[in-house]
């Protein structure tokens, strides 16, 4: 159920203009939460719920209930969810997380929550029937007493009775828990101490999170109906997070700690026309750097047939450019950036690092080729050729480009980077160049890797380019089939706002064309006809004996489909042949980032046709 909730939660209205109110579910759950929470998210798993029955609509109409129905559990969710079940989340403290990198923080602020073995976090649970549900989290408790042994304790706290259990020393598998029933609410966590916070909430002795203006403001800009909706309290998640883990914050780059410093609601929800993610953040102490909207200029260069397109400005603005070149530096250098300094000892700041790395490279990471990244930047990525021809595999077609403030450190720190990369060859003159645009241009074989024949980077009209097989040559080149001008293309955007600072774009209809191939390549080349299926008279009974039994006779399905014996008694020749996209309602996939009146957002959008 918790996984659930996640997923559904971080899972990807037309402005940033307010909108209706949030649904009452979530604003129930909020008045038990501590407004000094660090995350919360909430998810409405009443399958009654017009929400619900939408996203079995969608899920119909795009053909995933088929395909991925076991996984989602689709067909057994009645039977597994309780009746107007509404569940949420909260964290209200970090434990030490010594292994997270700054990496995964500046990337994903809650990765620093994900192990809360130590407890920090509480789940709270209400449905049709609430006392059943606390019911049956006390059985939990009893059965992992009679399996795992360990220890039961009963204590008050304001009234309410907690229930906990501790595993036995040694035990490494059991996980402690604690549940309580709290008013209207059973509350499900890993120690007492998590449960509290709820109770004194609920009680009104701290005040409650559906009373902080910030998630009032930022949850009212949000589609009144929703399946997921939450809320991240930024600021409160830094301070814990450097006082909990202070060596995943010491180098991480300022700006990626500014836009972290925000509060930020987002919410999950289903419309007629496919699924909405929306988010909305407001500044702590540093407002937001202002977005520069996007002329759509890239869109016209990229193919209608590119998997994957990226556009935005400064690609830098976050400075999660920044720390993985931090990062980067240390590895060069030898040293690493995370690493807890010596008792006594000044902590190595990032210039120092750059500068230790200089010294070996030729160049500054940071100053002369990240600093000049600004302006507009894009990435799109291609295959030409078919996934069905083993003789001849798909290549990868990319382009990667980025504006620069000064492109003359760039080209040098580009010369540098090619002597290394020929010296790490074991030649240095195996780097070739070509002239593009009246630029030199590196040129590396990279044909052995089965990804392209080529790989090449350098400064062409005044803008950094890194490109993978033909991808350089179709960028400068006139597109005959633009993605700015292709229907599926332009159906999701329309669903999108006109006006943003970055477009991510995810071809579904390439991409799932491409997997079906891949599948039926894979299923054409395995026979479903074991000699066992000898021992039955036809592929009825064969199949009879395998749904009696799948794991001693699991040689009776060879490819896995489910049917036993199919080609065993129906030979067929197996031809793989090219196949379409299995889920032609499905559209596409796009998310675009706005800004108005100093309030960042994203609103991300899957496309499902067939309404």
């Amino acid at each position: 159920m918790v996984v659930a909730l996640i997923v559904l939660a971080i899972a990807p209205t037309q402005s940033v203009q307010a909108q209706t109110g949030s649904s009452s579910g979530a604003m129930e759950l909020a008045s038990v939460v501590p407004e000094t929470s660090l995350f919360y998210a909430y998810a409405n798993f009443d399958l009654e719920s017009a929400q619900a029955q939408l996203t079995a609509e969608l899920l119909e109409r795009s053909g995933l209930t088929d395909t991925f129905g076991d996984e989602m559990m689709m067909d057994d969710m009645s039977s597994d969810v309780p009746e107007g079940a509404e569940i949420a989340v909260v964290v209200t403290s970090i434990p030490e997380t010594p292994d997270v990198s700054v990496a995964e923080v500046s990337l994903d602020p809650l990765s620093a929550t994900q192990d809360l073995d130590d407890g920090g976090y509480a789940l709270i649970i209400t449905s049709d029937n609430v006392q059943e549900e606390y019911e049956e989290l006390l059985e939990s408790i009893d059965m992992n007493v009679e399996f795992s042994g360990g220890d039961v304790t009963t204590t008050e706290y304001n009234g309410v009775m907690i229930t906990s259990y501790i595993p036995e020393d040694g035990d490494d598998f059991t996980e402690p828990s604690a549940v309580a029933l709290v008013g209207d609410y059973a509350i499900q966590a890993v120690y007492a101490e998590d449960i509290q916070p709820i109770i004194d909430t609920a009680a009104g002795a701290v005040p409650a999170l559906d009373t902080n203006g910030n998630f009032l403001s930022l949850t009212g800009m949000l589609p009144a109906e929703h399946l997921a909706l939450g809320f991240i309290n930024g600021p409160a998640a830094v301070e814990a997070l450097k006082m909990s883990s202070p060596e995943v914050t010491r180098n991480v780059d300022q700006r990626a700690l500014d836009a972290l410093d925000a509060w930020t609601a987002f919410s999950f929800s289903a419309e007629e026309a496919g699924f909405r993610l929306e988010t909305r953040s407001i500044a702590n102490a540093t407002p937001f750097e202002e977005i520069t909207p996007l002329d759509g200029s890239f869109l016209d260069r990229v193919d209608s047939n590119a998997l994957l397109v990226i556009n935005g400005s400064n690609i830098d603005a976050t400075g999660l450019v920044s720390t993985f070149a931090l990062l980067l530096a240390g590895g060069v250098a030898g040293e690493d950036p995370l690493a807890t300094p010596v008792a006594g000892a000044t902590p190595t700041s990032p210039e120092e690092y750059f500068a230790s790395a200089e010294s070996l490279l030729g160049f500054n990471l940071k100053t002369d080729f990240v600093d000049q990244l600004v302006g507009e930047f894009g990435l799109a990525i291609s295959l030409e050729g078919s996934v069905m021809d083993s003789s001849a595999p798909p290549a990868v077609d990319a382009i990667m480009f980025s504006e620069l403030d000064n492109p003359v450190p760039v080209q040098d720190a580009l010369s540098k980077i090619s002597f290394i990369i020929g010296a790490g060859m074991g030649d240095v003159g195996a780097i070739e160049t070509r002239d593009v645009n009246g630029s030199q241009v590196s040129v590396v074989d990279i044909i052995e890797t089965g990804v392209a024949d080529r790989a090449e980077f350098g400064v062409v009209d005044g803008e950094l380019v890194i490109s993978v097989g033909n991808g350089l040559d179709d960028y400068l080149g006139a597109v005959e089939f633009p993605l700015s001008q292709d229907a599926n293309f332009t159906a999701v955007m329309d669903q999108l706002p006109t006006d943003y600072g970055s477009v991510a774009y995810i071809n579904l209809p390439v991409v799932l064309s491409m997997a079906s191939q891949l599948e039926g390549s894979f299923g054409a080349g395995i026979t479903d006809a074991d000699p066992s299926c000898g021992d039955y008279a036809t592929q009825t009974d064969a199949q009879a004996a395998y749904d009696e039994d799948q794991f001693e006779n699991f040689q009776l399905d060879q490819d896995f489909d489910g049917e036993a014996c199919e080609d065993f008694f129906n030979p067929v020749v197996a031809t793989p042949e090219a196949s379409g996209n299995p889920y032609p309602n499905v559209v596409g996939l796009a998310s675009v980032s706005t800004q108005e009146d100093g309030v960042n957002g994203t609103t991300t959008f899957l496309l499902i046709d067939g309404e």
